[in-house]
């Protein structure tokens, strides 16, 4: 953990956008590597020499560096910075831990790492990357609109659901996955919960029981229910009838999820500790 000096101030603000990060070319500081980045899905890694998505190249912020909260008072995430008598030597991959002395946030504490140089940051400026914080001075690369009609979007077909992906996280600059999921009757989801990931559910036909940590709701059309990171939740088709719903995955990344699990073999399917690695590598946690 790095220090700023005891007792100094300073000042935070938000931003999210498709730059490749400074802190992510090697040769910036001495570490092991440099921070990682992504293709334009937002998860695929890339060549930490490869160009900017701003610059006409390949590489571009990765969903996860994002904060994630591990309690009411305490959360991690990433920033980029400047720092009053330091430089992207020293503040580069370092980690700070940043106590909120005002606002709604009073209290609290964010621990970051600087991932990122703001050339329009001041002195003790953090700019904490978060999803839907604007974007920075520098232009980013135009995202066009996106219609997708009835028929179109991968579709993925398991024992008791059909998912079509209605729009990924190339499409919306990496804030969310969007899916249409036709449920059977017998469909079922235990109880788990994505310590980096929030889900919105908004139910268009049928009955659909959620468990939210010691709630349970029943869900109707018409009915939309949003459960935040670190929230216990399992989803239960009711009342012996078809059900269907809309996702919306934030950020991204739900569809390479399909995607890599319409591969397996029965064999990986049946195996637990195979099928515990991948659901923890896309911050699926099984709790049942």
């Amino acid at each position: 953990m790095s220090s700023v000096n005891t007792g100094t101030t300073g000042v935070t603000t938000r931003y999210w956008d498709c730059c490749k990060a400074s802190c992510a070319w090697p040769g910036k500081a001495q570490v092991t590597n440099p921070v990682k980045t992504c293709s334009s899905d937002g998860v695929t890694a890339v060549d930490s020499n490869a160009q900017s998505g701003c610059d006409g190249g390949n590489a571009y912020m990765c969903n996860n560096q994002q904060p994630w909260s591990v309690n009411t008072t305490l959360a991690y995430g990433y920033a980029a910075a400047n720092i009053a008598g330091q430089s992207e030597a020293t503040w580069c991959c370092a980690c700070y831990a940043l106590h909120f002395t005002s606002g709604s946030v009073i209290g609290k504490q964010l621990v970051v790492q600087v991932t990122n140089t703001g050339g329009d940051l001041g002195n003790n400026h953090f700019d904490l990357q978060m999803p839907g914080g604007g974007v920075v001075t520098k232009n980013t690369p135009a995202i066009s609109h996106t219609v997708i009609k009835n028929g179109q979007g991968a579709v993925y077909e398991w024992q008791s659901d059909t998912i079509t992906v209605r729009l990924t996280g190339a499409q919306t600059q990496g804030l969310f996955t969007l899916t249409e999921d036709v449920m059977k009757p017998t469909f079922k989801l235990g109880l788990h919960l994505h310590r980096k990931h929030a889900e919105t559910f908004h139910i268009i036909e049928g009955d659909v029981e959620f468990r939210l940590g010691t709630e349970t709701h029943v869900a109707q059309a018409g009915t939309t229910i949003h459960v935040p990171s670190n929230t216990p939740h399992a989803v239960q088709v009711i009342n012996g009838k078809q059900a269907r719903m809309i996702m919306l995955y934030s950020p991204a990344g739900f569809e390479n999820f399909l995607k890599e699990m319409k591969t397996f073999t029965d064999e990986q399917f049946a195996d637990e500790i195979f099928m515990k690695a991948f659901n923890d590598k896309y911050d699926n946690i099984q709790l049942e």
